[in-house]
């Protein structure tokens, strides 16, 4: 078996990864089309991996392309990604079609569903109303609503989503969340339908888009979602700006549906200098930075290494995407 990544990855993880398959042929990039096989120049015809990890610290040497080449001109069994969505990407769809598993990676769950608290509660409880008094040497008392009142819909329940719920619950709050085949689920009982959305947004006081952009989803924000908001809520956004209108929610804004939005992510990023969300009142932006925790690089290893056992185990494998998430 050959297993292809990053030389970095191996140097970090090799260990583990060996004593998990002892035999296996771990295969590093060690430059651009520069490959090695234990410590010695391997051609590139003669690199043919049955697995690929695609890491994060790929992009950032610039060996991704190499990467990916590879999964190209080979048929590799399985891909770990190091992103958590696929969003109908052209490179996942060719993986995909051509037989190959791709798991996503879920250790941004974390960061961000720490991002999402912070706002929601920072929004829902009065800070910014006490630090203005405070500013002004007000002695001023500031109602507020609890938490544990407030009724949450996570639309999307990968792990962000889940993530998300248990912070949440943790509160105290009520949680629904949305996937597009609901059923039993651990965390909540049950999921919803995204079908059924409707019907629950005008009692829904915290929002949360962290489902993946696919031609089923995008604009799935639009002027009918906000008009159904309910007056006063607080939509959040984590996943892709894809999935909203901005243009309708400018006018729900507008009319306080909802009456505050937080925005990570954008369809055009870095966000235009003469956008309108940038002096909205109403609205938080961040650089698509909810995701960036400092946890990250461990629990993408860890990850990995738990895949790859299952893999070689034939066991099932954490966080598998579906094809539709590819457009397939």
């Amino acid at each position: 078996m050959q297993v292809l990544m990053t030389e970095a990855a191996f140097e970090r993880q090799g260990e583990r990864l060996r004593a998990i398959k002892p035999d296996a042929d771990f295969v590093l990039v060690t430059a651009a089309e520069a490959f090695s096989l234990n410590d010695k120049p391997l051609a590139q015809d003669d690199v043919n991996p049955e697995v690929v990890w695609l890491t994060a610290d790929s992009w950032q040497a610039n060996l991704q392309k190499t990467l990916v080449g590879v999964i190209r001109r080979s048929r590799p069994k399985w891909v770990q990604a190091h992103t958590a969505g696929l969003d109908d990407r052209p490179m996942f769809r060719s993986m995909m079609a051509n037989g190959a598993r791709v798991t996503k990676n879920a250790a941004q769950a974390v960061p961000m569903a720490e991002y999402v608290m912070a706002h929601a509660l920072s929004l829902i409880l009065p800070i910014d109303a006490q630090r203005e008094a405070q500013a002004e040497r007000k002695w001023q008392e500031t109602f507020y609503n609890e938490v544990n009142r407030t009724r949450w819909g996570l639309i999307g329940w990968g792990e962000v989503g889940q993530e998300i719920a248990t912070r949440a619950l943790a509160f105290g709050a009520k949680v629904s969340g949305f996937r597009r085949t609901p059923g039993p689920d651990k965390v909540i009982g049950q999921t919803n339908a995204l079908a059924d959305l409707p019907k629950f947004l005008p009692n829904l006081d915290i929002v949360v888009l962290a489902l993946p952009s696919t031609a089923e989803t995008r604009k799935v924000a639009n002027a009918e979602f906000f008009a159904a908001m309910k007056t006063g809520s607080i939509l959040i956004n984590v996943a892709r700006g894809a999935l909203i209108d901005h243009e309708a929610l400018r006018a729900g804004l507008e009319a306080n549906k909802p009456a505050r939005a937080v925005l990570d992510v954008f369809e055009t990023e870095p966000l235009p200098e003469d956008s309108w969300i940038w002096d909205h009142p109403k609205v938080r932006m961040s650089a698509h930075t909810s995701w960036k925790g400092d946890g990250n690089a461990q629990r993408m290893d860890d990850r990995f290494v738990e895949n790859f056992r299952r893999f070689v185990a034939g066991e099932s494998m954490l966080n598998e995407a579906d094809p539709r998430e590819a457009g397939l």
